[in-house]
C-alpha cells in the first residue's frame, strides 16, 4: 500500500478493498464451506456464490458481483448470497443496492446477522433517509452487545443523522466547474494549490502504468492560459522520481518553495517524510529533508505553508495526538530550521483521521478534511479560525459542498471568494477529479492581496538581492522577511488587507530605503520597482513611514519601526553624518510651517540620539514648504511633501 502513501483517499479505498475481501471471506464463508447450510440453496446457486469468493480472492469486484447476481436469479431469497452483495455494494458506495441485498437477506432471517442493521443504517444514512438510518441505528443497538469500538462510530452516525438533516434545509449555493482536460484526466488528481498570481496550478496525479499497473504519484504544474489551464507537465525531474512517490505538496505564494511528501524513498526518518524544493530562474532544486523536527520514524505527509513562510501544517500518525491521523504545525526558527511540531490539539483533531491542512495567507483560517465529525460521511471539509486562546470549533463548510463522497484538497485564492478541490461524485469511475467553486459568505476568509516587484540600483540598473522586511506598522512587527529571486530579482508576497505597511531595506553599500503603503479592503495587487541608491555624499531618501500627530510635532507610534531601522542603518556605517530633514505642504503660514518642520525633524534626532546615535552626526534642519516634490494644489500632492528626509553630508 506504499504506493498511495501520501494519499489518504486513495489510502482509504485500498484499505477498504482488503477490508471488503477479508469481511466477505468470513461472511458467509464458514457455513459455506465447514458447516450444514441453515438455508436449502440451489446447487447452481451455490456453486456460483463459491465462485464470487474466488474472484475476490484476486480483487476482482466486477467478476464477483455478476456471480453473485447470476445466483440470485437461480435463487433470489439465498440469504449469503444477498449479504455478500450487501457489504460489496457497500463498500464500492452503491448504497442503494446495499441497503436492498441486505432487506432481501433480513425477510428470510432477521437473526441472520446483526451487523446488517448497522450497514442499513449507514447506507440509508448515505442516500439522505435519514428516518431510515436512525430506525435501523436503533434496531442495532437493541439486538445484542455493542463493541465498544464501534460505540464511537455509532454516536458519531447519530449526531451526524441530526446534523445533516438541518444542514439540508438550508442549502449553500455550489455551482462546481471541473478544472478542465489540461488537468483532469482518467487517472486521480488532487491537492490543488495556486500561486497567488493565480498564473500556476501545482496538484498531484496517481498514474497507473497500462503494462504493469504500477501505481505512481507525482506533482504535475499548468499554466493558466486567458480562458483554461494548459496541458500539464511535471513539475520537474529533480523532484518526481520513478523509486518514489511524490505528492501531497503546498506551493509557496511566490512560487518558489514546493513542500511535499516523498514516500519509499529510503533516504528519511519514516515511511513518508516532507521535503522542500526551491526554485532559482526556472530550475527546481533538489529536495532537502525537513529534519527530525517534521518528520519521525512516523508517516509525515500533506505539508501546508502558511502565506508568510513562518509555519508548516502537515499531517502525522505518530504517538501523542488524538487519533491515527492529526494535523500538526511546526514554525521556522531564527537559524533557518523548523522547531519542533505541536498538534493542533482536540479542537482540530478528532479520534479519526484529520487531514489536508490548508492554512489561508491570511493566517487566520484553516480549512481541513475529517471524517471524525458530525458531517455527510467519508471526509468533509470543515474550516476554523485561528483565536488569542487557540482555535475556534471547526465548522462543516455545508451542503452540498460536501456529500457522502469524498471531498478534499481544497484551496482557497487570496481574496477568499472561489476555491478548489478534488471529489470523486462527478465521474463514472470514481476517480478523483479538481473542480472550482464559489466559496459560501460565512465560509471565506479575511481578504489577502500581493505584493510584486524588484530592487535595483539607481545607477547602474543592475539587480540587487536586499533582505526586504515588511513591518505592521501599528504592532512594530515584521510580517515577512523576503529575499529576492537570485537570476532575476524578483519578489512577491502575500499581505492581509486592512493594515497599514512599512517597507525597509538595509542594503550594505545603498542608503537606507522605506515605502509606505496601506492596504485597505478593497486594494489589490501592487508592482514595486525599487531602486536603491549607493551611499555618497548628497544622498537623500524619504522616510515613508515616519508619521506625526496632525498639526504636531510629536511622533506617532507607528514611526518607531522606521527609525529603528535608520538607527541600525547608521550603527553599520558608523562614518556617516546625517541631516534629518523636515518639511511641509503650503497650508499655514510660512512662519508656522518653518517653525513645525524645525520641530519634527528635531524630534527625530531626539529619538536617535535617546536610542545611543552620536549626536554630532546627526543635523536636523526645517524647510517648512519651501522644497515641495509635487504641487500643493491636490491632497496627493501635499501628502507628499508632509515628509521627512535624510541627506547624507559627511
Amino acid at each position: 500500500m506504499g504506493n498511495f502513501a501520501t494519499n489518504t483517499q486513495v489510502l482509504r479505498y485500498t484499505l477498504n478493498q482488503w477490508l471488503l475481501v477479508l469481511a466477505l471471506l468470513l461472511v458467509g464463508f464458514a457455513p459455506a464451506i465447514a458447516q450444514p447450510q441453515p438455508q436449502k440453496v440451489n446447487k447452481k446457486a451455490f456453486d456460483l456464490y463459491n465462485e464470487s469468493m474466488e474472484h475476490l480472492n484476486w480483487d476482482r469486484f466486477a467478476e464477483a458481483e455478476q456471480s453473485l447476481l447470476d445466483a440470485l436469479k437461480i435463487q433470489p431469497d439465498f440469504m449469503l448470497a444477498n449479504e455478500r452483495l450487501g457489504y460489496l455494494y457497500f463498500q464500492t458506495r452503491n448504497y442503494s443496492q446495499s441497503k436492498h441485498h441486505f432487506i432481501e437477506m433480513l425477510k428470510v432471517d432477521p437473526n441472520k446477522s446483526k451487523e446488517a442493521f448497522y450497514y442499513l443504517a449507514r447506507s440509508y444514512f448515505y442516500i439522505q433517509q435519514f428516518d431510515s438510518s436512525q430506525y435501523y441505528l436503533d434496531t442495532y443497538r437493541k439486538v445484542g452487545a455493542i463493541n465498544p469500538k464501534r460505540e464511537g462510530e455509532l454516536k458519531l452516525l447519530e449526531s451526524s443523522i441530526t446534523f445533516a438533516k438541518e444542514a439540508i434545509k438550508r442549502p449553500v449555493a455550489f455551482t462546481p466547474k471541473p478544472a478542465g482536460p489540461g488537468v483532469n484526466s482518467a487517472d486521480n488528481e488532487y491537492f490543488p494549490a495556486l500561486t497567488a498570481d493565480g498564473k500556476y496550478l501545482f496538484f498531484t496525479r496517481q498514474i497507473k502504468d497500462p503494462g504493469t499497473m504500477h501505481l505512481q504519484e507525482d506533482i504535475l504544474v499548468s499554466q493558466w492560459e486567458e480562458t483554461a489551464w494548459s496541458k500539464s507537465i511535471s513539475v520537474s525531474s529533480n523532484i518526481n522520481t520513478q523509486d518514489a512517490n511524490q505528492g501531497a505538496h503546498s506551493i509557496s505564494p511566490d512560487g518558489r518553495q514546493l513542500y511535499f511528501t516523498i514516500c519509499e524513498s529510503g533516504g528519511g526518518y519514516g515511511s513518508c517524510d516532507i521535503y522542500v524544493s526551491k526554485r532559482v530562474g526556472n530550475t527546481w532544486g533538489k529536495p532537502v529533508n525537513l529534519g527530525p523536527n517534521v518528520n519521525t520514524k512516523y508517516k509525515e505527509t500533506q505539508p501546508c505553508i502558511s502565506g508568510d513562510g513562518r509555519s508548516l501544517y502537515f499531517v502525522s500518525s505518530s504517538p501523542g495526538g488524538q487519533g491515527m491521523l492529526d494535523i500538526w504545525v511546526s514554525q521556522l526558527q531564527p537559524d533557518g530550521n523548523w522547531g519542533m511540531a505541536v498538534n493542533l490539539g482536540p479542537t482540530i483533531n478528532t479520534p479519526t483521521i484529520d487531514e489536508r491542512p490548508y492554512i489561508h495567507p491570511d493566517g487566520q483560517t484553516l480549512y481541513y478534511s475529517s471524517d471524525g465529525r458530525p458531517g455527510f460521511g467519508d471526509a468533509d471539509i470543515y474550516y476554523a479560525r485561528k483565536q488569542e486562546d487557540g482555535w475556534s470549533e471547526p465548522t462543516n463548510l455545508g451542503y452540498p459542498i460536501n456529500s457522502y463522497y469524498y471531498e478534499g484538497g481544497i484551496f482557497v485564492n487570496l481574496s477568499g471568494d472561489s476555491a478548489y478541490f478534488a471529489t470523486d461524485r462527478f465521474t463514472l469511475n470514481n476517480n478523483l477529479d479538481i473542480y472550482g467553486f464559489e466559496m459560501p459568505l460565512a465560509a471565506r476568509p479575511k481578504k489577502v492581496t500581493y505584493i510584486t516587484g524588484t530592487v535595483k540600483d539607481k545607477i547602474t540598473n543592475k539587480v540587487l538581492l536586499p533582505k526586504i522586511e515588511f513591518i505592521d506598522l501599528a504592532t512594530g512587527q515584521t510580517t515577512n522577511l523576503i529575499v529576492p529571486d537570485v537570476q532575476n530579482g524578483e519578489f512577491l508576497l502575500t499581505l492581509p488587507t486592512g493594515i497599514n505597511y512599512g517597507l525597509s531595506i538595509n542594503q550594505p553599500g545603498y542608503l537606507f530605503y522605506s515605502y509606505n503603503f496601506p492596504i485597505d479592503k478593497q486594494n489589490s495587487y501592487q508592482k514595486l520597482d525599487i531602486l536603491l541608491e549607493p551611499i555618497s555624499s548628497k544622498s537623500t531618501v524619504v522616510l515613508n513611514n515616519v508619521f506625526y500627530e496632525t498639526g504636531n510635532y510629536k511622533l506617532k507610534n507607528e514611526s518607531k519601526s522606521e527609525l529603528d531601522r535608520l538607527m541600525k542603518f547608521l550603527e553599520i556605517n558608523p562614518a556617516i553624518k546625517l541631516e534629518i530633514a523636515g518639511h511641509t505642504d503650503n497650508v499655514g503660514t510660512d512662519a508656522n510651517n518653518l517653525d513645525l518642520s524645525q520641530k519634527r525633524a528635531n524630534e527625530v534626532v531626539g529619538y536617535l540620539a535617546n536610542a545611543g546615535i552620536d549626536k554630532t552626526r546627526l543635523k536636523a534642519k526645517g524647510y517648512g514648504a519651501t522644497k515641495p516634490l509635487a504641487d500643493n494644489s491636490s491632497e496627493d500632492g501635499r501628502a507628499k511633501n508632509r515628509r521627512t528626509e535624510v541627506t547624507i553630508i559627511e
